[in-house]
């Protein structure tokens, strides 16, 4: 076996004495990982998937990492990376023998899954003082699963009923890393012991296979208003927020001051241009009048909604400093009075129709921060999200994967009918990490 850089610290690491000791999990599973990038070992107590090609777009850093540290108990740890190792590669030559063994491997994010649950059934045990799965009965497997029966609140007292995949959830993690006792090395249950056996763990929840959805279909009088609001969004604000997005990215602050004077001369040179030359200045956003009323200002100062950063900014300084608002405060005053203010992007917005259709009003009222106008941008985007799950039924995986090039050209099916595809990655139920193309 080759050597191969280690993914955690010493502290992260505990020997393994098994067959899978130091196995390379991307290797066995067919994961391809950046060159140079982590490759995790058993043996790690976190697996870091971070480094893998082809990986999910829509799973966050936090989802790619497999923390065994989560376990109290060090004993069952090693325990924990076994049964997992061998959902991911159930084909390796230490798995694949073993006659009770699940045959079809787990996605990533199911192993995730699978790994939180099994953290609070073998948390559980410890907190009840097992310190061995030999002592495990089926007593303490029913102890469990009625544990999880309830959604509990900060204090341990129950809120509301769980659902019942929660409850299957649970009781996966309690009996199907039984069907691996063979290949544990740190600990084993008793042999023979089955939990709940005779029963899968569908039936232990009361659940039953179903080819139909279990997410019903929108009601139409709550998906035609918001089908409307969110198309509404992206044809009429759509273009003008594409607009939005090029300004902010080609913001320029200015040519640096091409004066000479002091910086209280200069800042008053460049408010004076704004009243000569009736030239509204520019306000602070919110979240920043919020804190300048938190810090004391009167809610009727003239100049609580001033942003004196961009004057300072024309008069090429980095910084406007608060000993200089004293002495400029009258010519402040009088000039917020007579030019007013106006935010920097969007100031002067193009009009729109009222999706009520009663007149036009300005599509936005501007936008006086970078921040506001990523926050308008992110409504749109969210739009469109919905407009292309409503009309696709794509999944949120399916909808982050969507490459720049997603809209395939329109296909002419004659009789005046055009039939519009998207091209992006399907991720559930692929046997490929990334998922495979498709239309």
């Amino acid at each position: 076996m080759t050597n191969h850089p280690k993914t955690a610290a010493p502290d992260q690491t505990q020997p393994h004495p098994g067959p899978l000791a130091r196995v390379d999990i991307c290797e066995a599973v067919g994961l391809a990982v950046h060159p140079g990038g982590k490759r995790p070992l058993v043996g790690d107590l976190i697996w870091d998937f971070a480094d893998l090609e082809d990986l999910p777009v829509h799973l966050r850093p936090g989802q790619v990492r497999l923390d065994f540290t989560s376990i109290r108990n060090p004993k069952w740890r090693p325990l924990a990376q076994e049964y997992l190792f061998a959902r991911l590669a159930p084909g390796h030559e230490a798995v694949r023998h073993l006659p009770s063994a699940f045959r079809i491997p787990l996605h990533f994010d199911t192993c995730r899954s699978r790994l939180a649950e099994l953290a609070r059934w073998f948390n559980w045990l410890t907190r009840r003082r097992v310190t061995s799965l030999q002592d495990v009965t089926q007593q303490h497997c029913q102890g469990f699963y009625d544990s999880r029966r309830h959604t509990r609140g900060t204090h341990g007292g129950p809120l509301r009923p769980t659902s019942s995949h929660t409850l299957m959830t649970a009781a996966q993690a309690v009996q199907e890393p039984v069907f691996y006792n063979d290949l544990f090395t740190t600990d084993r249950f008793t042999d023979g012991f089955i939990p709940w056996a005779g029963r899968t763990p569908y039936q232990v929840a009361g659940r039953t296979r179903s080819t139909e959805n279990v997410v019903q279909p929108l009601r139409d009088e709550a998906l035609r208003p918001w089908l409307a609001a969110a198309l509404y969004i992206v044809q009429t604000l759509g273009l003008h927020v594409l607009d939005l997005i090029r300004a902010v990215r080609q913001y320029d602050d200015g040519a640096p001051w091409p004066g000479e004077g002091t910086h209280l001369e200069r800042l008053e040179a460049a408010i004076r241009t704004h009243l000569d030359q009736g030239v509204p200045l520019e306000p602070v956003g919110a979240r920043e009048i919020g804190s300048r009323l938190v810090e004391g200002w009167s809610a009727e100062d003239p100049l609580l909604a001033l942003n004196v950063l961009s004057i300072a900014r024309e008069a090429g300084l980095a910084v406007f400093s608060y000993r200089h608002l004293a002495p400029l405060r009258p010519l402040l005053e009088r000039t917020v009075a007579a030019v007013g203010l106006r935010p920097r992007w969007a100031g002067n917005a193009a009009p729109v129709e009222r999706a009520d259709n009663a007149g036009t009003v300005p599509w936005t009222e501007g936008f006086a921060t970078a921040e506001e106008a990523g926050h308008m941008v992110e409504r749109v985007r969210t739009a469109c999200q919905v407009v292309v799950a409503l009309l696709t039924g794509l999944r949120g995986s399916e909808l982050a994967a969507m490459p720049l090039d997603a809209c395939v050209p329109p296909q002419d099916l004659g009789a005046g009918r055009t039939r519009y595809r998207l091209r992006t990655k399907l991720i559930k139920g692929q046997e490929q990490l990334g998922g495979v193309w498709d239309e």
